[in-house]
């Protein structure tokens, strides 16, 4: 069959390096935490409530926000001390 394209065949691919691989981890868990961090924030502010009618309420989702948001940030700047990929 002239003028077919065969997606994939005859690809060169390399493998991954550690370094590439834990690039791909940190950009994924970075972005997961810092949604999840995202999503508490915006609870917070959404469903607000007074802290003296519910102080565990806001203790626990902002401990939840200052805990992912720091894992985010963590892993943010772990992907600055890897540098930018080999290639």
């Amino acid at each position: 069959m002239r003028g077919a394209v065969s997606f994939g065949a005859g690809v060169a691919t390399q493998p991954l390096t550690e370094r590439d691989q834990m690039r791909s981890y940190l950009v994924t868990t970075g972005t997961i935490v810092g949604l999840f961090a995202a999503g508490h924030l915006f609870e917070l502010a959404a469903v607000w409530r007074s802290p003296a009618s519910d102080p565990w309420f806001t203790l626990g989702v902002g401990l939840i926000i200052m805990v992912s948001g720091a894992l985010c940030i963590w892993a943010v700047r772990l992907l600055n001390v890897i540098g930018s990929p080999a290639g």
